[in-house]
């Protein structure tokens, strides 16, 4: 009994000895502790991410929202600051609201409510909360859309959200408002999935052009505008001869763009050719040419960076200016019985 004994009073001294070195050095040397802190960080929230996937999956709704407002609480007594949680707990949220029903969605109100006093810039979830009050408080509603609409004005989400919820409630004259806003919007935007060719922006407002790939040289034009065509011109730094050109475009979902014709100036004149001439291919965007006419018609999917290759079969040498007839606009996200 007194060897046990002898044993477990060891133990305890050991298990002692070594928390108090590993407090020691935590206290000393900050890099570790923080380390050690971000990494416990980590698994915490994988821990937490795989929780909150399980509970969505068996619609256990009132428990994913006092875990996700537990996790804010918790988010909020580390850092008033966004922070690497408070980044997992708008994925969390997202991932749960997606999924969920009417009804389902209206139980995530207080998480909603909770994210939106701690980070009122939050997009989506000034939109989650416009759906949920959208029958107990119009106002509300159409205020939260109005707050998420400024916070990004070319993205298409709060309007359907905007005119479902007017359309609901029998305002026309709202409905009207938000299509009509909707088609003209181009500042703003969620910025896309990935980005390439040095061109990360976001929204509809510029567009830029590569005519060499072995060239670094981009050329953008800002002044893009939705409704109408317009030619939009190009002076290289020097002539050259042309072959292909590239467009890129960080447009949002739902953008169609139209393409009449591409005209060439060289010091023997213009030579104009019409875009269903060129042989084209895109990164992702869908071509609903009708062949019928002349322009080339294409959709975007706004998930990257749009990437649009037009090349000539014969080369044209000599380029001074080119102008690119062009035609921006946004697909309607309601009926013609809806938005007129």
């Amino acid at each position: 009994m007194k060897l046990l004994i002898t044993a477990i009073k060891s133990l305890l001294f050991s298990l002692i000895l070594i928390s108090s070195i590993i407090l020691f050095v935590l206290t000393i040397n900050s890099d570790l502790r923080r380390d050690v802190f971000q990494k416990g960080i980590h698994v915490y929230l994988i821990h937490e991410e795989s929780v909150i996937r399980t509970l969505v999956q068996q619609q256990r709704y009132t428990e994913i929202s006092d875990r996700i407002i537990k996790n804010i609480n918790l988010s909020t007594k580390i850092s008033k600051e966004p922070t690497l949680i408070s980044k997992a707990i708008l994925n969390q949220t997202e991932f749960a609201a997606e999924r969920a029903t009417q009804k389902e969605l209206t139980v995530l109100k207080p998480v909603f409510i909770r994210l939106l006093e701690i980070y009122p810039d939050a997009y989506r979830a000034r939109i989650w909360l416009a759906e949920v009050t959208r029958d107990s408080d119009y106002q509300d509603a159409i205020s939260n859309v109005k707050k998420a609409i400024e916070l990004s004005e070319v993205d298409e989400q709060a309007y359907r959200v905007a005119i479902a919820i007017a359309e609901h409630n029998k305002d026309k004259q709202l409905v009207q408002f938000y299509c009509n806003k909707y088609k003209k919007a181009q500042f703003g935007g969620q910025y896309p999935k990935s980005f390439y060719a040095g061109y990360p922006g976001a929204g509809l407002r510029e567009f830029s052009v590569k005519f060499d790939e072995n060239e670094s040289q981009a050329y953008s034009s800002a002044g893009l505008q939705l409704g109408q065509y317009r030619n939009y011109e190009f002076i290289p730094k020097k002539p050259f001869d042309f072959e292909k050109l590239e467009l890129f475009l960080n447009v949002v979902p739902g953008t169609e763009i139209k393409i009449d014709n591409i005209s060439f100036f060289t010091e023997y004149g213009q030579r104009l050719i019409k875009a269903q001439n060129f042989m084209t291919t895109t990164k992702s965007a869908y071509d609903i040419s009708n062949n019928l006419n002349s322009e080339l018609v294409l959709v975007s999917m706004g998930t990257n960076t749009e990437a649009i290759n037009m090349r000539t079969t014969k080369i044209i040498e000599g380029i001074k200016k080119i102008t690119i007839k062009m035609m921006f606009s946004r697909l309607p996200i309601a009926s013609r019985s809806v938005c007129q």
